[in-house]
């Protein structure tokens, strides 16, 4: 968050040091409530005399009428006269006197207070104002406090993030209706932990273009989406309206790109397209309109996005374009570069089914179905590859490196098993940094790529090697209570490839408790919901452990949470064949057989569960 908000801070700071300026005197209308005919009669006549420039009468009439000031609005009206005739002497007596006879009145208690703070006298004002705190008139204390640290400071630095200031800027909000004020409210509440109010202090509307960019960029980093999405809307409609080249403090580029994730967020992938497009159609594919580092990231990102979403409706051409405007514009920027190499490598696989397309060709012709895939456009991956190697050149980068290696490994996947697995063992060689250290991009991939070629004691014993030295466990102790009491400081992915392995060697309490930190604390929030950073995979292990060790009902829950985490259809599939056998070792045929039917409409391919659906018919 602190990230996000770090720009604002700065705006926040500058006015805190004007406050006094920022803050509004109060003015009270001179029309008073009567104590009776003769109140009213006597401040008609003061008025008259005051318009006629008959100042002494108009002051022994003021002074007959103080007989009659007993209420709140007489004093007030009487107060405000005295001011205007230029008596502050007589005003602030009269002022003072009537707040002893009226301590409640809080109108009065503003007025004394803004006499006081006009005239210098912060130490005072302050100590009447306090009652004034969370009122309509929060804003006079607000100020009195303020002036009052900077006077006493003698001129030392104050911390105005300081919890202190929360309520002091909430009453200063509250009587100017500025919403910098809130602005600095809602950025101490981040400071200090405090979310759950921010719902209730977002403004309903927004004044310009900072202060809705400001509670967009809050609201989403609070998770707040939706009212996200409403203010960086009003920003976006701010910017069409300002002259851009006065109003550098915020782009379009941060809006669209900040509105665009909180769709994501929503899961409103469409809109989140839709306003990516209403940039790039602003400043086309070159980028025109900005000139900042910043800036060029963010497009980066956003182009990115752009591309994959086109690549997963299938719009080829436009996930090409994109992509090759990506590769060419940045170079370095290794998440495109994986994405162009994986486009690469989709685009060499693709085929027609068509079984007459050989014999077609072969005969010099062509369905429109053949032109049409003719025309798809492709990527070499030897350019995939040779940019990859073009950017490691410059910079050594492990991600990048798996992705190349990876990549590598598809196109020549008929290649001998032996060959594939030394190849694991080079790259591990060449990016070691000492013995059993490795960077963890590169031990991730190795661990992957090892059981992926059913490698699993091999594996299993450089993982067990690499978590000893990178953590510093004991030869005198057990290796897997030490990993369990270092759950903390891993990584996740480590924690969960542990987890697999115990499983695999059969340490069912092992297995069983490095899953459910896995699958539950990961997040650091001991709860029975998922955790965020739980894959589905964890869940759907922990679920079988819990199936094996006669914990049926939270096996079910969790397969059901699983169920819902997951996002391949062959994870859900899998997930719904482990349901069935649940149901079906305990008897429960009808539930098993539902469960069976619907992996098959996920899976059809799903050959256990066929052959489970066929058995279990056959002894209806």
């Amino acid at each position: 968050m602190l990230n996000r908000i770090r720009t604002s801070d700065k705006s926040i700071l500058a006015l805190i040091l004007i406050t006094a300026v920022l803050m509004t005197p109060l003015f009270f209308s001179c029309k008073t409530k009567s104590q009776g005919t003769s109140i009213i009669s006597i401040l008609d006549e003061v008025d008259i005399y005051i318009s006629q420039g008959q100042i002494q009468d108009a002051l022994k009439s003021l002074k007959k009428a103080q007989k009659f000031s007993k209420s709140e609005d007489a004093i007030l009206g009487i107060y405000r006269r005295y001011i205007k005739l230029g008596e502050k002497d007589i005003a602030f007596k009269l002022i003072s006197k009537g707040l002893k006879n009226n301590s409640s009145s809080i109108k009065i208690r503003a007025v004394l207070v803004s006499h006081l703070l006009d005239n210098g006298k912060t130490a005072e004002a302050l100590k009447v104002s306090k009652p004034l705190s969370n009122t309509d008139y929060g804003s006079l204390y607000a100020q009195a406090f303020l002036e009052n640290e900077i006077k006493t400071s003698n001129g030392a630095s104050i911390d105005f993030t300081d919890s202190k200031y929360e309520n002091i800027y909430l009453d200063a909000y509250k009587g100017t209706k500025n919403n910098e004020w809130l602005r600095n409210v809602v950025t101490l509440s981040f400071i200090n932990g405090k979310i759950d109010d921010l719902l209730l202090l977002c403004p309903t509307e927004f004044q310009g273009i900072q202060d809705a960019y400001f509670w967009g960029l809050t609201c989403y980093d609070a998770s707040y989406y939706a009212q996200s999405v409403t203010a960086l809307e009003a920003a976006k409609d701010y910017f069409h309206t300002y002259d851009v080249k006065n109003n550098q403090s915020i782009s379009l580029i941060e809006i669209i790109s900040l509105l665009s994730d909180a769709y994501i967020s929503l899961g409103e992938e469409e809109k989140a397209e839709a306003e990516r497009k209403v940039l790039f159609d602003a400043i086309g594919l070159t980028g025109d309109l900005y000139d900042d580092k910043a800036s060029d990231t963010t497009l980066s990102i956003l182009y990115l996005n752009s591309a994959m979403w086109a690549f997963n409706k299938a719009d080829y051409f436009a996930a090409h374009k994109y992509l090759s405007f990506e590769v060419e514009n940045w170079p370095s920027y290794v998440p495109a570069l994986i994405a162009y190499g994986n486009y690469a490598y989709e685009s060499s696989t693709w085929k027609l089914e068509n079984p007459y397309v050989e014999e077609l060709r072969n005969a010099g012709l062509k369905t429109i179905e053949m032109e049409e895939f003719d025309d798809l456009p492709r990527i070499p991956v030897l350019d995939a590859l040779a940019r990859m190697e073009d950017c490691l050149s410059e910079k050594s980068n492990p991600t990048l490196y798996i992705a190349k290696l990876d990549l590598e490994n598809r196109i020549s996947s008929g290649t001998e098993k032996q060959a594939r697995i030394s190849k694991i063992y080079a790259m591990l060689e060449e990016n070691a940094s000492g013995v059993n250290e490795y960077p963890r991009e590169i031990m991730r991939y190795a661990i992957y790529a090892l059981l992926k070629e059913n490698e699993i004691e091999d594996a299993g014993s450089l993982f067990y090697r690499y978590i000893k030295t990178l953590y510093h466990f004991s030869d005198k102790e057990d290796f897997w209570v030490q990993a369990i009491s270092s759950l903390r400081i891993m990584d996740l992915w480590e924690v969960e490839y542990l987890a697999w392995f115990a499983a695999n060697y059969r340490m069912t309490d092992e297995a069983l408790r490095l899953y459910e930190y896995s699958v539950f604390e990961s997040s650091n929030e001991n709860t029975e919901k998922l955790s965020p950073k739980a894959s589905a995979v964890s869940a759907i292990n922990l679920a079988m452990i819990y199936s094996s060790t006669n914990q049926k009902q939270k096996a079910i829950e969790l397969y059901g949470k699983a169920m819902g985490r997951a996002s391949s259809v062959y994870d859900k599939a899998e997930i719904m064949y482990r349901l069935a056998c649940l149901y079906s070792s305990s008897g429960e045929t009808s539930y098993a057989l539902d469960s069976l039917k619907y992996c098959l409409a996920l899976n059809p391919s799903h050959s256990y569960a066929r052959l489970m659906y066929y058995e279990l018919t056959q002894e209806q």
